[in-house]
């Protein structure tokens, strides 16, 4: 798991400079838990280094998008999405980015959320899924060029195909 983080951080601080605006979104499905639907995701309370910044966190509850057209959508399907802004360096990324790995490995502190890192500046989403990758994405691909040459070997095989094809147009 060391490896994972070291990997996950050193991506985060590759596409982040400690002073960018930033926009966390985290997607959450409650089914399982009705009761917290109606609590705010507490990871942004723990991983927040200014508290004030949690009176700007927003909630919009998507309704089921697995319902065909003409089923009436399943309220426990519904995903609630928590957006907030800050700074880099408001945010505990590195305790933060672990607890996103630890999703499925039974460590903790362990977080079983969807949580995409918006920069605003550079135009990029950075999404870990678990201990065993993550995306990189961008409205560019010249904004992600310098990542892709230097952590090009940290490509999955089953990506790298595709992922080269993109950027051959490029080169």
């Amino acid at each position: 798991m060391e490896r994972v983080y070291k990997r996950a951080i050193e991506l985060f601080k590759a596409i982040n400079e400690i002073n960018d605006d930033i926009i966390i979104v985290t997607n959450a499905f409650f089914a399982y838990n009705l009761k917290n639907k109606v609590r705010k995701v507490n990871l942004y309370r723990k991983y927040l280094k200014s508290k004030h910044l949690l009176r700007n966190l927003k909630l919009n509850v998507i309704p089921d998008v697995f319902a065909d057209e003409d089923e009436i959508p399943d309220e426990l399907n519904n995903t609630f999405r928590y957006m907030i802004n800050c700074k880099v360096n408001e945010l505990d990324y590195l305790n933060l980015i672990k607890a996103i790995c630890n999703q499925d490995v039974g460590i903790k502190p362990s977080i079983h959320h969807d949580v995409f890192f918006l920069n605003i500046r550079r135009g990029t989403i950075y999404h870990i899924y678990d201990d065993r990758g993550c995306d990189v994405i961008s409205n560019s691909i010249s904004g992600i060029k310098d990542i892709f040459l230097k952590y090009n070997d940290w490509i999955l095989n089953y990506d790298r195909e595709s992922i080269n094809k993109t950027f051959d147009e490029v080169f």
